[in-house]
């Protein structure tokens, strides 16, 4: 397999993974969290946020991902759009 597209695969996996455990986080701060932990939660929170976008150095990603869009458009254009909201500023 072309080093390029596993890179890539690689990357979203990775960042898919980090919004899965984030999620999850997320979940159980709504519904089994015991009060006085919600300073530890968004912590954990804000460094899987980190995290995740520290694995997408999107220069790099962008440039990998190109190469494959005649391929796999519909999946790859879902995909930077994830990555746009990812890098968005936050307001």
């Amino acid at each position: 397999m072309n080093t390029q597209l596993q890179e890539l695969k690689t990357r979203l996996l990775e960042v898919n993974d980090l919004n899965s455990a984030n999620a999850l986080l997320s979940w159980d701060q709504s519904t089994y969290m015991p009060p006085g932990g919600a300073a530890a939660r968004g912590r954990q929170m804000a460094t899987l946020g980190a995290w995740r976008t520290r694995s997408l150095p999107i220069r790099r990603l962008a440039s990998c991902s190109t190469i494959y869009i005649p391929i796999r458009k519909p999946a790859l254009r879902f995909r930077r759009r994830q990555l746009d909201r990812v890098n968005a500023p936050r307001i």
